[in-house]
């Protein structure tokens, strides 16, 4: 099998820690990262014993050897990156949120429906206790509608 290469977006400590968890599976190459600057990237790209620094998320999304995207960005850049990455044709995997508001989910999430991409967000409480708690109490109608 071919290995998937996935390229990350981001700098910091969830860049960091998909990196590392994407280097534990044999079958994928964590092929580049890209920061808010070309520097940015490269420092992380030293640091995480990356080969390839992109001078931005465009060029990640643009590249034709990677095959998915991890988004490891701050929140208020996340519709942005993500509606890229999903309109590139590339698989995304999102920190979350997906994006701020739920009108800009809403459209992602349309935009992920009708693209033949494997996208999702990362979401590592959806099993603990409090969670399942306010889950349920939404669910039956309790203190109203999010939104």
């Amino acid at each position: 099998m071919e290995a998937i290469r996935v390229g990350i977006v981001g700098t910091g400590f969830a860049a960091a820690s998909h990196a590392d968890a994407l280097r534990r599976l044999p079958q994928v190459e964590v092929a580049g990262i890209a920061g808010s600057s070309k520097r940015k990237a490269e420092e992380a790209a030293g640091r995480l014993g990356i080969g390839r620094a992109a001078s931005s998320y465009e060029d990640l999304a643009a590249d034709d050897s990677i095959d998915a995207i991890h988004n490891c960005t701050p929140n208020y850049l996340h519709v942005e990156i993500n509606e890229t990455v999903l309109q590139s044709g590339k698989h995304l995997l999102s920190e979350k949120p997906l994006a701020v508001t739920s009108q800009e989910t809403a459209r992602l999430v349309a935009l992920a429906e009708t693209s033949e991409v494997v996208a999702g967000v990362c979401f590592n409480y959806r099993h603990y206790p409090l969670v399942s708690q306010v889950k349920m109490m939404l669910e039956n109608g309790h203190h109203g509608r999010p939104h």
